[in-house]
């Protein structure tokens, strides 16, 4: 699988995404299986990441580079993802690498990196709560539901802000490898299996998006009843 940063991305998301999955791969192992994920991250180029105020990672590869085929294509967001869906060269990219993927994923704003390369016409997504105003009137297309942690419409998949890029990550291990190989990453993460949000009419000061109330309901899915 490729995790797919640009300049700005949140760093939280992107080391988040990638742990989770290498860590599941290496519960998988340890249980006596194969190798479930390999996981790389990439840039459009494959030049070396700015995750701002001086810290870049290296390691990366050339997203536009690529040609076998990718089982999971994860986009992250940032606080400057708008600007980068203006990038010809990414978005370019991450269409070709779409079509050569199992399914697509956003975490966060970048929805809006998918949305402009026409990979969520039509589709119920989510987004950072504080945003998802501005992606529906960008994007009019989309069936944008901002109060949901993650959302799945086929083989796309979309998470709300920062931390629920967790949310969805290990929904996706339990898609691929069950629940109890879920509840173990989420285990030895320390997170919540599951979480709901409710409806809220507080609005954002910047874009103008409904902001969910998240409710941790019941016992954390690491200390199973």
């Amino acid at each position: 699988m490729l995790v797919v940063g640009h300049p700005g991305v949140h760093g939280t998301e992107l080391f988040g995404v990638r742990d989770m999955f290498e860590i599941a791969s290496h519960l998988a192992v340890s249980q006596g299986g194969p190798a479930a994920y390999r996981v790389g991250v990439a840039t459009s180029e494959g030049m070396p990441l700015d995750l701002g105020r001086g810290l870049t990672l290296g390691g990366v590869t050339a997203l536009r580079e690529g040609t076998g085929r990718i089982d999971t294509l994860a986009v992250i967001g940032g606080m400057s993802a708008w600007d980068a869906a203006r990038d010809a060269g990414l978005i370019d990219a991450i269409r070709a690498s779409a079509g050569r993927s199992r399914r697509v994923v956003s975490t966060c704003s970048g929805a809006f990196l998918l949305a402009e390369a026409g990979l969520l016409d039509g589709r119920r997504v989510t987004t950072h709560w504080d945003c998802a105003q501005r992606l529906a009137a960008e994007y009019p297309a989309l069936r944008v539901e901002p109060d949901s942690i993650y959302l799945r419409d086929g083989d796309v998949w979309t998470s709300a802000g920062v931390t629920a890029a967790f949310d969805l990550t290990l929904a996706l291990v339990e898609h691929d490898l069950g629940p109890e190989s879920a509840l173990e990453l989420a285990r030895q993460f320390v997170v919540y299996l599951r979480r709901r949000t409710t409806p809220t009419n507080r609005r954002s000061t910047r874009c103008g998006g409904p902001r969910p109330v998240r409710r941790e309901t019941g016992p954390a899915a690491a200390c199973p009843e």
